[in-house]
């Protein structure tokens, strides 16, 4: 159950609202310089959101980004463009040059964790 926000809380709330994707990433500190709020805004706005804290936000965020289908669709596709790459440069080194196709191969496996 969310409560009442203040002017700054409900400013940050909004800020933070059209700055999701961004959120993950910034530390207290860094989202306080960005918004022009303090800190204990940012843990006061949390709490009166329903949540234990900046840190516990940011975790839900995280969750949430990660069990969503768009980014699932995101990780299948970069998936299917490193392998198609892959096949590409194992077909034309195998015409070409075989004896290189062990280091393409490699190269490619260490871009696919990265």
């Amino acid at each position: 159950m969310t409560k009442k926000l203040s002017n700054s809380e409900s400013y940050l709330w909004k800020y933070i609202q059209n700055h999701l994707e961004e959120i993950p990433a910034l530390s207290i500190i860094k989202l306080s310089e960005q918004a022009n709020v303090s800190t204990a805004t940012i843990v006061r706005t949390m709490k009166k959101m329903g949540y234990e804290g900046y840190t516990n936000f940011r975790q839900k965020l995280l969750v949430n980004r990660q069990n969503s289908p768009k980014y699932e669709n995101l990780e299948r596709v970069d998936h299917d463009i490193k392998q198609a790459i892959l096949k590409n440069e194992c077909q034309l080194l195998g015409t070409k040059v075989p004896s290189l196709q062990e280091y393409v191969i490699l190269r490619v496996r260490t871009l696919q964790f990265t």
